[in-house]
């Protein structure tokens, strides 16, 4: 029963994590061209030259790629072990609440093969 008690903060985690993680990119691409233009300071200016920011904007495309998918794909992970733990708690009696946590757990297991497939 206390294992419940992870599902929505692991869940809201990992998308919390995929936001920091799409939206701090975006912010050091803003940082990086605006450092660029800007030649005021020539210590910063020095360290853009000797630094990778060229590897960074091809490796940035494909590092929030694989990150959403892979908090994606934990997402729906967590989602299909809550709802087995839900039905291993409850026992498996037929009943109405067994049907719709049957169809839950189809439902995610369909969009998991659906983003692998996407991928």
């Amino acid at each position: 029963m206390f294992l419940l008690l992870f599902f929505k903060p692991l869940c809201i985690a990992f998308e919390t994590l995929q936001a920091i993680v799409i939206h701090g990119f975006q912010l050091l691409d803003i940082w990086f061209n605006d450092s660029a233009g800007n030649n005021t300071n020539c210590q910063r200016s020095k360290l853009l030259d000797i630094s990778t920011v060229g590897s960074f904007c091809e490796w940035k495309g494909i590092l929030i790629r694989n990150l959403g998918f892979l908090l994606d794909i934990m997402t729906l992970l967590m989602a299909l072990c809550h709802y087995v733990h839900i039905w291993w708690l409850h026992g498996m009696k037929f009943r109405l609440v067994d049907v719709v946590l049957f169809l839950n757990m189809c439902l995610v297991r369909c969009n998991c093969k659906t983003y692998q497939r996407i991928y």
